[in-house]
């Protein structure tokens, strides 16, 4: 397989960037990413004045391929991760995590066949941070899933 690079980034909702999407983006194509794991995503929120996050970036980045992951609705729309990839994605699907009474949580991934036809399968997520015990609950959930539908042939990325 080709060198693939793979990137993941906390947007924090733009908010670190002052809902500037240009410097997120330039921060996204000076990493030379073929594919990014995005955290803490807005989607049509009243904070971001109802963007739609994911066209935006894709968009600024020339990573035309994405998923967005909604992990729970907030303020006039959602919130969650998402995958944006150079390559097109062949397959695609969202997990939800088991979250107790802490925020909801959820795991995307997508599978891409890269410029040499050899798939690789992306998986991106922002675990809870309100307890290391809901981490390890979550991440050994995404380890069987990952155990029940990936083959042990197919290269896999995790990000978060």
């Amino acid at each position: 397989m080709k060198h693939i690079n793979v990137a993941t980034y906390n947007i924090c909702h733009g908010r670190y960037a002052d809902l500037d999407w240009s410097r997120i983006a330039s921060a996204i194509r000076e990493a030379d990413a073929d594919i990014v794991g995005l955290q803490e995503i807005d989607m049509g929120t009243n904070r971001i004045g109802g963007l739609d996050t994911v066209a935006a970036l894709t968009a600024a980045t020339g990573l035309t391929h994405a998923l967005f992951v909604p992990a729970m609705d907030f303020d006039g729309g959602q919130y969650g991760t998402a995958i944006l990839s150079r390559y097109p994605i062949v397959d695609s699907g969202i997990l939800p995590l088991p979250s107790a009474s802490y925020e909801p949580r959820a795991l995307g991934w997508v599978t891409v066949e890269t410029e040499d036809g050899h798939p690789l399968t992306l998986l991106n997520t922002h675990l809870s941070y309100e307890s290391h015990d809901q981490q390890d609950i979550q991440f050994a959930y995404i380890a069987d899933w990952m155990g029940k539908h990936l083959t042990p042939d197919t290269p896999a990325v995790l990000t978060g």
